[in-house]
């Protein structure tokens, strides 16, 4: 047992220290201070949503909120998997030790439930005043629905733990789908029946579901483990991972796919200026084929422009489509450079000028295209306004300011860097 609670601790150990590294790179300068506008911008479409929700007549649009709600409840439900860091290797080296890797998987199974219950607690917290307004429920029974969500979030955490053992109910237990539903189903009754009824009927539940786990914990040696199943499921949350941090930061072991969208070819010979230059050449398939750079605004723009269009108030609007503006550039800026050690590059003069005007001319597309479709969003929302066309020529100015003010300086900067 002392083997593996060393391997435990140096496993952790190593897993935390590559999580460090990563949050250093991606909570950068640059990036803290968006995500810091991003939380305020938030806190306030969020005050304004809740204000418009009050107003509510009792029972008015309450289908909508509930379905809403237990949509981003279950989202926050499926977050996170565990911690169990076992190798393929062990299966091997390990597998002799058997039923010592028990607490060595529980432990996992807490640890790596600590952000995931957090973040199904905050979920919680900021859509119970919605509840509230079309429900039985009231401000001073908050603590226990949160309470009702910590608890579901250990029971399904256990299940999902007992699933490593090769028992009759082990499908079930490892099904994602069923425990998302059953949570589900028992969300709708807090949130449907009564409270007395909904309440009795989930603590029925999960008293039973509480017998049964301690039960299956007393059992568990009787059965075999399924080491195979456990590598599978720490490879994918490895996988999950590391897909999570390619959104940021370069990756090493993720590779990025590079496909050609031959609808796109005719944009491509359309431009001219960018095919002389053989920087605008590569910088603009770049932005379109490479799942690595493409993935970053295309994700931006997607997510920008629908929180526009469920927005009424215009300066959050135009705040949205700036914010969305500066997260593209921020991730997209080490594209300037990622050609210099190219062998191709070091044959010929690396003309920095031509380099900086050519990724100008790319970028400056990428953010037309987000502007359409900001305005496309917006104008389907409340149509043709005289405030949505100061908001796009203040959209076109802070994308000048970016293409032709930030994006120079930020290469001077690189540069002065670099000499250092």
């Amino acid at each position: 047992m002392g083997t593996l609670n060393t391997l435990w601790k140096k496993r952790l150990t190593n897993y935390l220290k590559e999580l460090g590294k990563y949050g250093k790179l991606i909570f950068n300068d640059h990036l803290s201070i968006i995500l810091f506008v991003l939380f305020g911008f938030g806190a306030m479409a969020y005050q304004d949503l809740l204000t418009r929700v009050s107003t509510l007549l009792p029972g008015q649009e309450a289908v909508p909120i509930i379905i809403l709600s237990l949509f981003l409840l279950s989202l926050a439900f499926m977050i996170g998997e565990p911690l169990w860091l076992t190798k393929r290797a062990d299966i091997s080296y390990l597998f002799p030790k058997g039923h010592e890797f028990d607490w060595y998987w529980l432990k996992g199974s807490i640890i790596g439930d600590i952000m995931p219950m957090i973040f199904i607690i905050v979920v919680g917290i900021l859509i119970y005043p919605f509840i509230v307004n079309v429900t039985f429920w009231t401000m001073s029974s908050m603590w226990l629905f949160l309470f009702w969500l910590i608890l579901a979030r250990c029971i399904s955490r256990l299940i999902y733990y007992l699933g490593i053992y090769q028992t009759s109910f082990s499908k079930f237990m490892r099904s994602r789908f069923i425990h998302v539903l059953w949570f589900v189903i028992l969300m709708a009754c807090l949130f449907l029946l009564p409270l007395t009824i909904g309440n009795s009927i989930v603590g029925f539940v999960f008293l039973g579901l509480s017998v049964w786990i301690f039960w299956q914990m007393r059992q568990r040696k009787q059965f075999a483990i399924d080491f195979k199943y456990v590598v599978k499921k720490e490879e994918q949350r490895q996988a999950n991972f590391y897909r999570f941090l390619s959104l940021f930061v370069d990756v090493p072991i993720i590779k990025p796919e590079i496909k050609r969208q031959q609808f796109l070819d005719r944009l491509f010979l359309s431009l001219p200026q960018l095919n002389r230059n053989r920087y605008g050449f590569l910088f603009i398939r770049q932005l379109f084929r490479n799942s690595l750079y493409r993935s970053v605004w295309v994700k931006v723009t997607l997510f920008m422009a629908l929180l526009i269009f469920v927005m009424e108030i215009p300066w959050l609007i135009g705040t949205a489509g700036i914010i969305g503006m500066f997260m593209t550039i921020i991730q997209l800026l080490p594209l300037l450079n990622s050609y210099d050690q190219h062998p191709f590059q070091q044959i010929y003069s690396n003309d920095h000028d031509n380099k900086l005007k050519a990724f100008q001319q790319s970028i400056a597309i990428i953010f037309l295209i987000q502007l359409f479709l900001f305005f496309t969003s917006a104008f389907l929302k409340s149509g043709l306004q005289f405030w949505l066309i100061i908001i796009l020529l203040v959209w076109s100015i802070v994308l000048l300011g970016i293409v032709y003010v930030y994006v120079p300086w930020w290469s001077r900067r690189d540069m002065n860097h670099r000499r250092k």
